[in-house]
């Protein structure tokens, strides 16, 4: 073998082995296979995946919109931050809720009106630590608030999906199964932790006594009803690459749904083989290993699998 043949032979077996180990190959005994999400992704036969059956709605265009919820403190962050590397755009709620509060915005007089210049601070702004303060030890009052903010924030949610120019647009709210806006997403992902994990990440964050951190765990309605409606469960109390296995599967799932739209966006594919390449820290590029898996596909044979054997050979062609 001269040089050239043996260095793409090693690249080929390097490339199928970094596969097999993130996952994006199946091996079976001798034989081996693409993982069965990639069949959409590139061309071949659906998965069959839970809730891949389930067509899109459309609601707000070309684009899967997901909603993701879940008690405080069960880790909500994490995730969000986990979808948005995959390419999700991502909002929450808490965010457009600390904005229609400003002064000017629509929240802002109605909250004025409710609460009074007592919850101002010297330079106009809302006293937003008062407010928590209070919202959190008061039912009433926090009911009074959500009757302000759930229109203005549903409002806003819906003009963000429309204008997104991603393929996936994620909804965080804590409050989201309580109103109708959930009844518009294609899905409802729960993530969810034991409440002492709740506790302590409260009192570590947020700085709250325990105390303070129960309270406001006991303010809101029980986990319970949100996981009742989830079409994916995140469990949120492990470790973070246990965290990230779980919502890499569910969001290929997202991809399979995609593809049968016909909206999926190629670069969340790519983007997705390019994180399974670097839980196994392979120096592979990432086009180099789409192409591959491409290759293998067109000349898988009715069965959809090859021989190991085989496939460094055609890898390397």
């Amino acid at each position: 073998m001269n040089n050239n043949k043996q260095t793409r032979s090693m690249g080929a077996s390097r490339l199928l082995n970094d596969l097999i180990l993130s996952g994006l190959l199946r091996r079976s005994e001798d034989r081996i296979s693409p993982a069965a999400w990639l069949y959409p992704c590139l061309g071949g036969e659906s998965a069959h995946l839970s809730g891949g059956e389930q067509p899109l709605r459309g609601h707000w265009g070309d684009k899967a919109v997901l909603g993701v919820t879940g008690n405080i403190g069960v880790g909500k962050s994490t995730v969000l931050n986990m979808l948005r590397d995959l390419g999700a755009e991502v909002t929450d709620a808490d965010s457009l809720v600390h904005a229609l509060r400003q002064p000017g915005a629509p929240g802002y007089a109605p909250l004025v009106a409710l609460l009074g210049q007592a919850i101002l601070l010297p330079d106009g702004r809302i006293n937003t630590a008062e407010l928590a303060s209070r919202a959190f030890t008061t039912p009433a009052l926090l009911a009074q608030l959500e009757e302000i903010f759930h229109p203005l924030v549903q409002a806003e949610i819906q003009q963000l999906a429309r204008n997104s120019k991603r393929g996936v647009f994620v909804v965080e709210a804590i409050k989201l199964i309580e109103g109708n806006l959930y009844r518009q997403m294609d899905a409802i992902w729960v993530i969810d932790a034991p409440r002492d994990q709740q506790i302590a990440r409260l009192m570590r964050s947020r700085g709250l006594t325990r105390g303070q951190a129960e309270a406001r765990i006991d303010t809101q309605n029980p986990q319970a009803e949100k996981l009742a409606r989830a079409n994916v469960v995140i469990h949120n109390d492990r470790t973070l690459a246990e965290t990230l296995e779980q919502v890499l599967q569910a969001w290929s799932e997202v991809l399979v749904r995609l593809e049968k739209a016909g909206w999926l966006k190629p670069e969340l594919v790519e983007r997705l083989i390019e994180i399974r390449l670097q839980q196994v820290d392979s120096p592979i590029p990432v086009h180099d290993a789409l192409s591959g898996l491409k290759k293998l596909i067109a000349a898988l044979p009715p069965g959809r699998d090859m021989p190991v054997s085989e496939a460094p050979c055609l890898l390397s062609a």
